[in-house]
């Protein structure tokens, strides 16, 4: 009886090699390093080249069970990685083509080549004896390198990582604000972009670490509060503070990591630099903070002229604000920069981000807006494609603008691959899956952005909003208490409590929000609108029918949303009146129509034709009666 000894197989495909028995990939004879996960996911895309490998195959062939909460973050790093390492491009790809809502699929050819030796050895000089080599193959080379591989690259930080955090798989970090230690409110923009920058570079780093979005680290500037207090309300495992002098053109700059378990400092340094060197030291921050929590990250530094730099600074402090003076100045110092560096990318995403905003809450007329936005993220993603913060720009186009809801999709998917920890991308990614109905795939990314960034107001209704969508009523009013106790001055999360009060029948309570939410935002037409639905739907349709003389009255001075009109007719009951300003608010490219397929306030339409019609038009998914 013949024995039959096995050779090493490789995967050979364009000018890669991928060595599933020495577990490397090679270019051109060169090693490519790639971490173990991501390494796994390769081999499985690409042992299945040209079939779709979709994301709870991955989940189940590469993934351990007890890691379902950390797989969508996960999966996006390893994709990013081997798309590094592959240098493939997302958009226009070579070898990975990502399918929304369904997995990948490996489209490069791929060859299998078994390298059987010269000459058989005896069994008994084998690594192994034949049987079981046999039988390892039989199981599948996935598995047996996934066997491997989870051995050799995940242990160690497995290790710290259990040390660090038991319970969900997720190492949590803050970074605290930056204090200004020159004395000098004016250089306030420089420490505050320090504090935004490290947010950023950490974030990016590793799907295991979740880094506390800029909104609730920023709750925390000037509040001198116990760590361990802190640590409690954020929720996070490590702390980094810092501060930062600016006197001469020169910068000084310290940092520490401490552990809020026991208090421990772990690391703390100095750096005594040229003002045109911060981003430099930004990096090895960064890369001190993952060596002592155990992460492997290669950063890497951004040459850029010191004062550009502090040009797009000042301008995202003014981002930051979200008032409609801050978000004019904001323009103006981002428009400085590009002048100075057209092929500086993050003042394009800056420029995308404002004009993006303005267009949302009408500061400017939609098509002007959303325009000037798309350009400015065009040309960031022509600069750097793995600006995530630009793939979200561009994403929040397609959805409010465009309603090309699939290719918004890809776009939150790419900015997710380059940022796990971007807590906007998160939020905006939920209305994304709202009018796809993917409800609850919104809420469960509504809740990873609070997660990332648990004291913002915003995130806080933004998951509200989606409970409230989802028909989750108390759920809601609860969701929307705590963003009102965090900001009682905001309009919106007065508005969205209201809108949950008036689906639960409880009117009193609805229009008493509702009026607040009018107060703050000076009268604006949405909140007419909510208020005089309100009082239409509650049986006081005469008050109802004078805030829609109001509205149309404040159309006449300046510009209303057809949608707001809409909606009032809705709630008095005249529905022909309802769908012919629907169908102007499509005309006018209303982003509000976004949530139309969810909104309970419109169930009443739902059974008329024109409705579904308009659906249609908007390309929703699904069938007509679901719109």
């Amino acid at each position: 009886m013949s024995v039959h000894v096995p050779g090493k197989s490789v995967l050979r495909f364009a000018r890669f090699e991928l060595d599933l028995e020495s577990a490397e990939l090679r270019k051109a004879g060169r090693v490519i390093h790639l971490q173990g996960q991501p390494f796994k996911v390769l081999i499985l895309l690409a042992t299945h080249s040209g079939q779709v490998v979709t994301r709870q195959q991955i989940q189940r062939e590469v993934w351990s069970s007890d890691t379902f909460v950390d797989f969508e973050q996960g999966l996006n790093f390893c994709i990013r990685q081997v798309r590094e390492a592959l240098s493939d491009d997302a958009k226009q790809p070579s070898y990975i083509e990502t399918l929304p809502r369904r997995g990948y699929r490996f489209i490069a050819p791929v060859e299998r080549i078994d390298q059987v030796p010269e000459a058989a050895k005896p069994p008994t000089v084998l690594p192994a004896p034949p049987r079981a080599r046999s039988r390892l193959l039989m199981i599948g080379v996935p598995a047996f390198a996934v066997a491997l591989l989870l051995i050799s690259a995940a242990y160690a930080v497995w290790a710290r990582w259990r040390q660090a955090n038991p319970s969900n798989g997720r190492i949590m970090l803050a970074v605290l604000p930056f204090e200004n230690m020159s004395g000098d409110r004016e250089q306030q923009y420089l420490s505050d972009g320090m504090t935004e920058e490290m947010i950023t570079q950490l974030g990016r780093l590793h799907p295991r670490l979740g880094v506390i979005a800029r909104t609730s680290a920023m709750r925390y500037k000037g509040v001198k509060k116990d760590i361990g207090e802190i640590g409690r309300d954020l929720g996070v495992n490590y702390v980094v503070e810092g501060s930062l002098r600016l006197a001469g053109g020169r910068v000084r700059i310290t940092a520490q990591l401490i552990q809020v378990g026991d208090r421990t400092h772990l690391w703390a340094e100095s750096y005594d630099r040229d003002l045109r060197d911060i981003l430099a030291v930004q990096g090895e921050v960064a890369r001190a903070i993952a060596h002592q929590i155990s992460i492997h990250v290669d950063t890497q530094e951004r040459e850029v002229d010191s004062e550009i730099y502090q040009l797009y600074l000042k301008g995202r402090y003014f981002w930051n604000k979200r008032s409609g003076e801050s978000l004019k100045r904001a323009v103006a110092y981002f428009e400085q920069a590009v002048a100075k560096d057209p092929n500086y990318a993050p003042a394009y995403a800056g420029l995308a981000d404002t004009y993006t905003v303005l267009g949302f809450y009408s500061g400017l007329p939609p098509q002007s807006a959303y325009s000037k936005a798309r350009a400015a993220a065009r040309r960031a993603l022509e600069l750097d494609a793995k600006l995530a913060d630009a793939h979200t720009s561009m994403a929040a186009i397609m959805i409010d603008y465009d309603w090309d809801w699939l290719a918004a999709e890809r776009e939150y998917q790419l900015a997710l691959e380059l940022n796990p920890s971007n807590a906007t991308a998160h939020m905006w990614y939920a209305s994304c899956l709202v009018p796809l109905g993917r409800l609850d795939e919104a809420i469960m990314q509504a809740k990873r952005a609070l997660e990332l960034d648990p004291l913002s107001p915003l995130i806080n209704t933004s998951l509200g909003l989606h409970l409230y969508y989802a028909h989750q009523y108390p759920q809601a009013v609860e969701q929307h208490r705590k963003a009102v106790a965090l900001d009682p001055a905001m309009g919106v999360a007065h508005l969205n409590l209201g809108r949950a009060y008036e689906a639960m029948g409880r009117f009193p309570e609805a229009i008493a929000e509702f009026q607040k939410a009018q107060d703050l935002d000076h009268q604006s037409s949405s909140t007419t609108a909510a208020l005089g639905h309100a009082y239409a739907w509650s049986g006081n349709k005469d008050r109802g029918r004078e805030l829609l003389t109001d509205l149309r009255q404040h159309a006449e001075r300046e510009f209303v949303s057809a949608y707001d009109v809409a909606l009032l007719y809705v709630g008095l009951g005249q529905k022909d009146q309802a769908l012919e300003w629907l169908q102007k608010a499509y005309e006018e490219r209303s982003g509000r129509l976004v949530s139309l397929k969810v909104d309970p306030r419109f169930d009443d339409l739902r059974a008329d034709p024109r409705f579904a019609a308009l659906g249609a038009r908007m390309g929703y998914a699904g069938p007509k009666e679901r719109f």
